[in-house]
């Protein structure tokens, strides 16, 4: 899909795609909150915030996502698994 409006001062930029677009709006939440207020509370223990980011990933970015895997391995890296939960 192409354009042909203008953009202040002639600027350009470049989008995020559309399907993180599309996650601004269909969960109206920012990306960084989505974990903290769907899958977390004030007792969240580690392993309650690990299962949480996991959750969220897979919501925002599915399961095989890059973003998904990137937090599974960041969990493993503190010695936060599944295994020692």
């Amino acid at each position: 899909m192409s354009h042909n409006s203008s953009t202040y001062g002639g600027g350009s930029s470049t989008g995020i795609g559309q399907a993180k677009a599309l996650d601004i709006f269909s969960h109206a939440l920012p990306r960084y909150m989505y974990a903290l207020t769907c899958y977390m509370a004030s007792t969240t223990s580690f392993h309650g915030a690990r299962i949480g980011t996991l959750n969220a990933a897979r919501d925002l970015d599915g399961a095989s996502g890059t973003e998904c895997r990137a937090r599974y391995r960041t969990w493993a890296v503190v010695n936060v698994t599944a295994g020692n939960g």
